[in-house]
């Protein structure tokens, strides 16, 4: 908990610094919370549909007007079945994630309609495959990967400074994941999916 901690910190200070320079710059902390469905693919088994639950933690920095560039961190819990040539299975996973997004935004009297795209480092922190006589840790590589997220956002303004909206997303890993040696898996994996949730934004 402690290095999640201290990477946030790493990542906001840069924009705190920049807010020291002058008052003209604009900054935004966003909470976004969704649930979803995602497919697991797989080059040498059945894909599989798994439920996913996303939380996220955002700065943003308005470069410009309307376009901001924004980054924070992320997890995402998954769970569905599936099967392969050793059975039936339950999968649980939980994944990091170091976004960086850019949105252009359009304001409606008190409305914004926002479009975010970008990239972000995905790391599994939790894979666990619970099949009928026993179970599998991390039976995938865990190590950093690369993945796109893009997503439509529509909020209102309560106040100078709070927001509240609705949003629909989109993932989808980069990076292909390789089993391991020696577990019941075989060939390399990935994730791809979407949802719709709820957003505060609190402007600064």
């Amino acid at each position: 908990m402690k290095k999640i901690y201290f990477l946030i910190l790493l990542l906001v200070l840069p924009f705190l610094l920049l807010a020291q320079e002058g008052k003209k710059q604009k900054f935004d902390i966003y909470n976004f919370e969704a649930m979803g469905t995602a497919t697991l693919t797989n080059s040498s088994s059945v894909d599989y549909e798994m439920n996913s639950g996303y939380l996220a933690i955002l700065l943003g920095y308005n470069i410009w007007e309307d376009f901001e560039v924004a980054t924070g961190v992320s997890w995402t819990d998954y769970r569905g079945s599936g099967f392969n040539k050793n059975g039936s299975f339950r999968n649980e996973r939980r994944v990091f994630a170091i976004p960086l997004l850019f949105s252009m935004e359009e304001n409606i009297h008190k409305f914004k309609c926002s479009t975010r795209i970008g990239i972000e480092a995905t790391k599994i922190r939790r894979d666990k495959y619970f099949f009928v006589d026993k179970t599998e840790n991390k039976p995938f590589e865990t190590s950093w990967g690369l993945g796109f997220r893009g997503s439509i956002e529509l909020s209102y303004r309560l106040s100078e400074s709070y927001s509240v909206g609705i949003y629909s997303d989109v993932f989808a890993d980069l990076t292909k994941r390789k089993a391991k040696d020696n577990t019941s898996f075989e060939g390399k994996e990935k994730l791809k999916g979407g949802g719709f949730g709820l957003m505060l934004n609190w402007s600064f």
